[in-house]
């Protein structure tokens, strides 16, 4: 028999359970095919929680019904495989992944989405899973406007059970349920970066480093955490080098290399990066701001930041999502592509080309930028 429920649950469905910490409430429905916490994400809001519950607990009844259904109909088998569960076979293909020529980034950003696969669906048994699950999951987001999530989510799972597939964990006679849910066309709704508006930008932005920031972001190509990375000590031999932190890749940057669009090099740039504060990095505090101490390295959050209050303080106004401090890398690619460069190297992409380039020096050399 199990324990009397406190005086103040005795309306509470099933398996919701409550937790307190710093003054806030948090619910959880317990997985009693896991035994585990399933956070609700509707914190001080107990109705929302009991709803969630009871249609969890809903979901559940009616996924047992059907696999009792299906399990006292087919007959009897023997195999081992019918024992692996969802989220059991996800822990093995993430060890599968962690072994692949991936980067630290791609391998945290499948362990989110596995994590919320699992959340859904880790204890179905794997070679009965049914595609309808997969399917409600993707429209959910699809609904919610987040397109992108959707095709990755539809992309991780295809992986994991074509490798379950091969591994004979999952019936070669049943499709592999992503491939049978129809292709999610997604569409960037953030605004592309004009030169225009990017000096507007620039002009209204007031810090030293971030002006800096922004500068390299366009004269280098560079992503944001790259850009925030830069040291002094990556400049020698007449190149900047950068180890892109997404990628790996490896990129000698010529000190020479100008964006005739802003009459500037990366060796121009560099050098008003220097001033009286004393720093590894170049883009860096100039003065005592908060915690902040002169020569302490600017994190991404920060710029990121300081992009955006610019440009909310330019009076500049976009039809779709305004552009982010990304877009400058974008915006970089296509200036240097009218002065006839290459931005596929620059930018450090790696499509078929760069991955040519990349098979013959498998990584680990420096690829220099042509001017």
């Amino acid at each position: 028999m199990g324990r009397p429920r406190r005086s103040g649950r005795r309306d509470w469905p099933p398996r919701l359970r409550q937790k307190n910490q710093n003054n806030k409430h948090y619910y959880y429905w317990v997985d009693p095919r896991t035994g585990k916490d399933k956070p609700l994400r509707c914190t001080n809001d107990l109705q929302m929680a009991k709803r969630r519950a009871v249609a969890l607990n809903a979901l559940l009844a009616e996924q047992e019904m059907d696999l009792l259904l299906e399990s006292l109909t087919k007959p009897v088998q023997s195999d081992s495989n019918e024992l692996i569960t969802f989220e059991t076979w996800t822990e093995e293909w993430l060890k599968l992944v962690r072994r692949r020529d991936i980067t630290a980034e791609t391998i945290k950003s499948r362990e989110r989405f596995v994590s919320i696969m699992n959340e859904r669906f880790g204890g179905i048994v794997l070679s009965e899973f049914p595609i309808r699950l997969l399917a409600e999951l993707v429209d959910e987001y699809i609904e919610a406007g987040k397109t992108r999530t959707a095709q990755v989510i539809k992309s991780i799972a295809n992986d994991i059970f074509k490798t379950a597939m091969q591994k004979g964990l999952f019936p070669d006679t049943r499709n592999n349920p992503a491939s049978v849910i129809s292709n999610i066309s997604h569409k960037v709704q953030r605004s592309r970066l004009t030169l225009e508006e990017w000096t507007i930008i620039h002009e209204h932005t007031k810090q030293p480093w971030a002006r800096n920031a922004q500068l390299l972001a366009v004269v280098t190509g560079q992503r944001l955490e790259d850009v925030a990375r830069m040291k002094f000590r990556d400049v020698k031999d007449g190149f900047l080098h950068v180890k892109q932190h997404k990628t790996g890749n490896k990129l000698k940057i010529p000190l020479d290399l100008r964006l005739e669009a802003l009459n500037m090099s990366v060796g121009d740039v560099i050098r008003q990066c220097r001033d009286k504060a004393v720093s590894h990095f170049l883009v860096h505090h100039h003065c005592h701001k908060a915690q902040a101490k002169p020569g302490n390295r600017v994190y991404p959050r920060s710029l990121t930041r300081t992009f955006r209050e610019a440009r909310n303080k330019s009076g500049l106004k976009w039809e779709k999502q305004p552009p982010s401090f990304h877009e400058q890398r974008s915006l970089s690619a296509r200036l240097y592509q009218q002065q006839g460069i290459d931005a596929q190297i620059l930018l450090g992409h790696r499509d078929p080309r760069m991955t040519a380039v990349y098979r013959d020096v498998r990584g680990d050399d420096w690829v220099e930028v042509k001017l």
